[in-house]
């Protein structure tokens, strides 16, 4: 019975469009194609913690960072990566406040020696509402600093998700190797065809 339940709750789920992360609609195949042996190089304009775990994270989708920007398939610019905190409510005092942390990243990209963006400006963001208490300013500090390394985390998983739906599929060595060679066999029927007119055209004479 569990089971069948089970069942129910993923047709469901997926009748309202929910799919797995990495899971494009048509057909399940993976939206990460477009990362999967891109070559990117991080312009990080001194935002370099979140330059960072951008860095980390696209190698964790197989993607290859490389230092010289000369060399990559695309520019990343991370144009701002900003911590802002706005309060809310007062709870009991200056000592319970609570307030909504918020951590926005502004970026591009683009191709090396061409100006025109493949991705104009973007803006991501994601937030999270903090009560501070009555403990010492250190462990405030500490809290929120957790929290913002939290939602850090968060934006840089939505940020490499928008790339990868952004960014053109990558075509794989392999298939332009077999595209190639299919288009040389055409070439090469194409020209046999001729040859063998031509010869029997010659002999009709």
């Amino acid at each position: 019975m569990k089971r069948y339940i089970l069942v129910l709750f993923i047709i469901l789920l997926s009748s309202c469009g929910f799919h797995p992360r990495g899971v494009s609609i048509n057909g399940g195949v993976s939206t990460f194609d477009s990362i999967v042996g891109t070559k990117f190089y991080i312009e990080s304009n001194d935002f370099d913690q979140y330059a960072n775990e951008l860095r980390k994270t696209l190698v964790s989708y197989k993607a290859n960072i490389v230092t010289n920007d000369k060399d990559a398939d695309y520019i990343i610019n991370i144009q701002d990566a900003a911590k802002t905190s706005q309060m809310t409510s007062v709870v009991g005092g200056a000592s319970n406040n609570t307030y909504q942390l918020i951590y926005t990243v502004t970026y591009n990209i683009v191709k090396p020696y061409d100006e025109t963006p493949v991705v104009p400006n973007k803006t991501l963001s994601t937030q999270q509402f903090w009560q501070s208490n009555s403990g010492t300013v250190l462990a405030q500090d500490n809290e929120a600093s957790r929290t913002y390394n939290y939602l850090q985390d968060q934006l840089v998983n939505n940020m490499v998700n928008q790339i990868a739906l952004l960014l053109p599929e990558q075509v794989s060595n392999d298939t332009t190797t077999s595209i190639a060679a299919s288009n040389k066999g055409s070439q090469q029927n194409s020209s046999s065809s001729d040859k063998n007119l031509e010869s029997s055209n010659t002999q009709g004479k």
